[in-house]
């Protein structure tokens, strides 16, 4: 059987390896349960301003800011963040919208399609190989039922 040989530089990678998948699980693991108890304490919705626990989520998210600085955190806002996100119960989608990739697609395709229409009506238009992906956009969003007609903009006449 053969042995195998780690070097010093190896030992110690796997050893900070370890110790980040542990912080990373427990700090996951404590995010949960304080924004449960943050939940459970504040109500639904408690980082809104106009939600009626935001008053008393103020003074704590002061003295959680506090903590962390004191501790010497980098970015206590970020923080702040995660702990909004896993009290939404989305795990970092920040807004806590979470929006259907058909939607999504259609929105975002729709503005690759109005930027190819603006293009087409500039002085120089669009060249050959614009103009077959403006056509293969408009056919992708039509099958899908997007009214192309209302992704332009409307203009103000005078």
């Amino acid at each position: 059987m053969a042995k195998i040989v780690t070097s010093p530089a190896a030992d110690k990678r796997a050893s900070a390896r370890e110790g980040f998948i542990t912080a990373a699980v427990s700090d996951y693991g404590a995010a949960k349960v304080y924004a449960l108890q943050c939940l459970e304490d504040f109500g639904p919705e408690f980082w809104l301003k106009d939600s009626k626990g935001y008053a008393q989520w103020e003074t704590e998210r002061d003295t959680l800011r506090d903590g962390l600085k004191a501790k010497d955190h980098s970015n206590p806002r970020q923080v702040i963040r995660r702990l909004i996100a896993t009290a939404q119960g989305n795990k970092g989608r920040g807004t806590g919208e979470v929006r259907d990739l058909c939607v999504r697609a259609e929105k975002d395709i729709g503005k690759i399609y109005t930027a190819f229409r603006r293009e087409e009506k500039t002085e120089g238009g669009l060249s050959t190989k614009e103009k077959a992906w403006l056509l293969s956009i408009a056919k992708a969003l039509a099958d899908n039922g997007v009214d192309l007609n209302a992704l332009i903009p409307k203009t103000k006449t005078k």
